[in-house]
């Protein structure tokens, strides 16, 4: 069984055991900037899954950037991805004014 099986499997698991826990996101100074409960994470993850799959993401091997800044949002394309059975690479969140010669280079390096 690969990781990402086997943290679907837990995150299912803590779904359905402790559906009302889960993750909490903290600033830099450890202030509580969102919450995702364990039973909102399975059902977003499958959500997005879902809408991958419709990509005929599952037909194949599939990998998929995820360039989103430090959040819910991305933890919560991090499990979709997952859950769809592609490889999540997660890449810095570009800036304005900024080059994006790492996030290309990540990009085609993975594919």
């Amino acid at each position: 069984m690969s990781l990402n099986s086997h943290l679907m499997r837990d995150l299912r698991r803590s779904a359905a055991d402790n559906p009302t826990k889960g993750y909490a996101f903290l600033s830099s100074d450890l202030q509580v900037q969102g919450r995702v409960s364990f039973s909102a994470l399975s059902e977003t993850s499958k959500a997005i899954a879902a809408g991958l799959q419709a990509r005929a993401v599952s037909q194949r091997q599939c990998t998929i950037l995820i360039a989103l800044p430090a959040g819910l949002d991305f933890i919560q394309s991090y499990f979709g991805c997952l859950d769809a059975g592609a490889i999540a690479v997660p890449v810095k969140y570009p800036h304005a004014n900024r080059s994006m010669a790492h996030q290309v280079n990540v990009a085609q390096d993975s594919g």
